[in-house]
């Protein structure tokens, strides 16, 4: 009778079974003798292993940020130390009373580490009392370092000699550099630093704040001569110091240790020879015994598994081997007739993937049945090659068009660059460069006429020629009048018979496309690019050309700008003259009226106040007692998003925030049963998605004191969560002040309703930018220009805004004083109508060209640096650009004199006196400038200084313009 395999492994599982049941008896015979030995060599390793953790322990209190460690005893820590300290104790103890030392006299190793243990404890309590001295960035010697370096940048920004700052930088980056390092050389750099600053400072005129900034100085000195001292007795690296100590003693202790390890483990290893030698003996027999009995059994099973070896193993290399034929019916057989199945379905894989591998994803080869995972996983790789393939094509077409964009406005800003002639030539070479790129074959440019409110056609390019015709073009008249209204690309590509045609040598044609492309810069209108083409002009082609006219209309009204700019200097100073002969004329006309308007508007502004402020700037509605909604406002109404009929009969609880809904309800049941009333911020559900809103519930009470209805206030959230340094230093306000503030705290009260319907386009997800009205600390008037963004989190919900603005006051009240000056007069005027009737022409004119000149001025300041310098030399006033461009900040630089922008060769020289004289005695320069910026660094600008007059024609000051493109 034959075995099958599966009794085969029956009968070998029995016979071992057998051998380990006779091993096992004899093992637990010979183990309890070995069993007490074994403890001790146990006790050794987890010695070894508390030691570890006491030297990990060490590493740990190194750490310099462990702010717990250094601020008080970190119990911790000692508590961890003294753990493993008395376990190593006990390891000791426990092994003085072992058999196996006794026995073999090794009581001496452990004296040597018990003492040892001792030195290590010691040496650890020093480490801790001296690195608590040292500190960190907050606490200790370090702390006091950091805390200096702070009063020194203070100090150092106080005084205006910066001949040593730069040697105050490098003292502080040796500071630095030591205590990322600990190099010792860096204490003679520092003493070398410290003695250059020393001896400047003895050549400065002695002040305030020179004399504070010394002892400031000498303070730091001598935290730093301790960091060093107290970092010797400690040691760098375990090179010297407490730290060699420690780590000596551990070394010690660990050969120690390792010594006393190897005479156990011999010891322990020779008993259990002897011990296990008759084991070792019955073991070989029974294996030899069972080797035989085993023999012919694996020798069968051994041929069929390397048959199998073999066709797995070219299976594994990636060869497809043939199909396996094999005559015997077992276990074995079943693999092979599966190997079988496998090899044939790799064959079809192998054919399928050399398909599309060619490109033929059509391919109807049948892989695993098509259904299996692999089968159903390779037809999806062959779908998504596929639509990979066809969207490559189309990204290639995309980046093929994209890079043709981006040279035609390189070559467009080269054009504009290099060229500052008329405005016609720079025309034309903008016309040519995109009629010549997009292959069109004739264009024109028109720009707009301001005075006569028309289109002036300036250039034409036609066949690779320029064409010289004059035309004049009304608006709305043809096409170009048509665009010029409308100011948005036409785009033609059926053109009626006879309509358009183009002329050359061969005829005239009809074109197959026309553009009309208006030049728009942030809604000012400067002209149209026509364009005419015998094919089609394809979409992207259009998109440069639209991207072309936005930067030749920013070109165009930098041009008329820089125009009108010397023109208008001449008729600010001939106005200003008028408007103050007239202005002292009817001064004493006006003073009874204007105390009359101020009155009217302070008793006005308090009645309206309160009005809209309740009425547009805080959101209210009343509940009754069920929790169901009475009455809203228009700005509860609009906030929510909901009308009043669609809330009617939903409780109050509807409209807050699932998550809350439980705490909100225990809040309502308080209110309305007389308790405290809720004042938090809510999370309510609109109509346009969550919003969170500073709210309050306040029980209302009749005469008799009971509650009747509960009045609903709430506030848009707007909670500032940030500010930086120039924010706070605009506003005069603290981090404290504006704790608990919401942004509509700086919102003027005339302002609130306004902002309001700009705030809720803002939390919507709406960028806004403008110019805002503002007040600081002292309730005075600020200007601003900015831009409220707003930030989605992850889940696409909008959780903040940020601000981005710069200072705008000084223009604003330039242009606030000139509108209220204009508007006295234009009263005055009403009221003494009959007596300055023949003033009432000139006044007219006086008013346009004033409301013309603060357009021009606003215009000037964002396209010129501006400068004003009295005759003293002192700047009196600088604008955003002039700041932004030499870095200095706008206080930093008023009331300083102008040498503080001029090169060091030419302060005294006697070439910048004679330019001062002549602009004094009302001479204008303009020219190419060398100055300096606030690093020192020089910078070149092309400009003039005008000398400005007053109404007896004297200078009053100088004006410096410089145009920036």
């Amino acid at each position: 009778m034959k075995l099958t395999i599966k009794n085969k492994i029956k009968l070998i599982i029995i016979v071992i079974s057998i051998l380990i049941f006779l091993s096992g008896i004899l093992l637990v015979f010979y183990v309890k003798k070995l069993e007490k030995d074994l403890k001790a060599f146990v006790e050794i390793s987890f010695f070894k292993e508390n030691i570890l953790q006491l030297d990990k322990i060490e590493k740990e209190i190194l750490i310099p940020g462990n702010d717990i460690f250094f601020k008080n005893e970190n119990i911790e820590i000692n508590s961890r130390f003294n753990k493993f300290y008395e376990k190593s104790k006990n390891n000791i103890s426990f092994l003085k009373e072992s058999d196996i030392i006794e026995s073999y006299n090794l009581q001496k190793h452990l004296i040597f580490l018990e003492k040892e243990l001792n030195n290590y404890n010691d040496y650890f309590s020093q480490l801790k009392y001296k690195l608590k001295r040292k500190g960190n960035e907050k606490y200790g010697i370090v702390g006091k370092l950091y805390h200096n370096n702070k009063n020194l940048r203070k100090q150092e920004e106080k005084i205006e000699n910066v001949d040593f700052l730069e040697n105050i930088i490098e003292i502080k980056n040796i500071t630095q550099d030591y205590l990322l390092t600990n190099n010792i050389k860096y204490k003679d750099d520092f003493l070398i630093e410290y003695r250059t600053i020393i001896m400047k400072l003895q050549k400065t005129e002695p002040t305030i704040a020179i004399n504070k900034f010394y002892k400031i100085l000498d303070i730091y000195k001598k935290n730093f001569a301790e960091l060093v001292n107290i970092n010797n007795e400690i040691g760098v690296n375990y090179q010297y110091g407490l730290l060699l100590n420690l780590q000596y003693s551990y070394k010690r202790i660990e050969t120690e240790l390792e010594k006393l390890n190897k005479k156990t483990k011999e010891n322990y290893d020779t008993r259990i020879k002897y011990n296990y030698f008759t084991i070792l003996f019955l073991t070989i027999t029974l294996i030899i015994l069972f080797t035989i009995f085993s023999y012919k059994t694996s020798k069968d099973f051994l041929k069929i598994l390397n048959n199998l070896k073999k066709y797995i193993f070219q299976l594994s290399d990636g060869k497809i081997p043939e199909k396996i034929f094999i005559k015997s019916k077992n276990e074995i057989s079943e693999i092979f007739n599966y190997i079988n199945i496998l090899i044939s379905n790799l064959k079809r894989t192998k054919i399928f993937v050399q398909e599309v591998g060619k490109g033929n994803f059509e391919t109807k080869v049948n892989v695993f049945n098509n259904k299996s995972e692999l089968g159903f996983s390779l037809i999806n790789t062959r779908t998504e090659l596929l639509k990979i393939a066809e969207e490559r094509k189309i990204k290639e077409k995309d980046d093929e068009k994209r890079n043709w964009q981006n040279k035609g406005i390189t070559k467009f800003n080269e054009i504009l660059r290099k060229n500052r002639n008329e405005i016609s030539e720079i025309g034309y070479r903008v016309l040519k460069h995109i009629i010549d790129y997009v292959d069109a074959s004739q264009g024109a440019l028109f720009i707009t006429n301001e005075e006569n409110k028309n289109l002036d056609l300036i250039s034409v390019y036609a066949y690779n020629r320029r064409k010289y015709i004059s035309k004049i073009v009304e608006y709305g008249e043809g096409l170009v009048g048509r665009c010029a209204l409308e100011k948005k690309t036409i785009h033609m590509t059926k053109i009626p018979e006879g309509e358009f045609e183009i002329s050359s040598g061969l005829g005239k044609f009809k074109p197959e496309t026309m553009l009309f492309i208006p030049l728009i810069l942030n809604d000012d209108f400067m002209g149209i690019i026509e364009i005419a083409s015998l094919q089609k002009i394809e979409n992207y082609k259009i998109e440069l050309t639209e991207k072309i006219a936005e930067s030749m209309a920013s070109f165009i009204l930098n041009y008329k700008i820089n125009e009108k700019t010397n023109k208008l200097l001449m008729e600010t100073q001939g106005q200003s003259r008028e408007l103050l002969e007239k202005e002292e004329e009817m001064r004493q006309n006006m003073e009874e009226l204007q105390a009359t308007q101020e009155e009217a508007a302070r008793h006005q502004a308090e009645a309206t106040g309160f009005v809209d402020s309740v009425n547009h700037a805080i959101i209210r509605a009343d509940y009754n007692m069920d929790g169901n909604i009475e009455y809203a406002n228009t700005r509860f109404i609009r906030t929510m998003g909901y009308s009043i009929a669609e809330m009617t009969g939903d409780h109050i609880s509807t409209l807050v925030d699932k998550k809350s809904v439980s705490v909100f309800l225990d809040e309502w049941k308080n209110v309305i049963s007389g308790g405290k009333h809720i004042e938090r911020e809510i999370r309510f559900n609109t109509k346009y998605g969550n919003r969170w809103i500073l709210s309050t519930y306040t029980s209302i009470r009749d005469l008799r004191g009971k509650i009747i209805k509960i009045l609903f206030l709430g506030i848009d959230n707007g909670k500032i969560i940030e500010t930086n340094k120039n924010f706070r230093k605009f506003t005069d306000f603290s981090k404290d002040d504006l704790k608990n503030k919401n942004v509509f705290f700086f919102v003027l009260k005339d302002k609130l309703a306004e902002f309001q319907v700009i705030w809720n386009k803002i939390i919507s997800g709406e960028s806004f930018q403008g110019e805002f009205k503002r007040k600081n600390k002292k309730g005075e008037v600020i200007w601003v220009q900015g831009t409220y963004s707003a930030v989605e989190n992850f889940d696409g919900e909008i959780y903040k805004v940020i601000f981005i603005a710069y200072d705008i006051t000084i223009r604003k009240n330039a242009e606030e004083k000139t509108l209220k000056l204009t508007e006295k007069l234009k009263n005055k005027e009403t009221d003494l109508e009959k007596n300055i009737k023949s003033l009432e022409l000139i006044q007219r004119n006086l008013t346009k060209k004033e409301l013309e000149m603060n357009e021009q001025i606003v215009a000037i300041n964002k396209v010129n640096l501006l400068l004003e310098i009295n005759l003293e030399g002192e700047i009196i006033e600088v604008n955003e650009l002039f700041c932004d461009l030499f870095g200095f900040l706008r206080m930093d630089i008023i009331d300083k004199n102008h040498k503080i922008l001029m090169p060091l060769e030419e302060k005294n020289s006697l070439e910048y006196k004679n330019f001062i004289k002549n602009l004094k005695d009302g001479k204008s320069k303009t020219g190419e400038f060398k100055r300096l910026r606030r690093d020192r660094k020089n910078i070149y600008l092309q400009g003039t200084y005008y000398p400005i007059f007053d109404h007896e024609n004297k200078v009053r000051k100088i004006l410096f313009l410089s145009l920036l493109f």
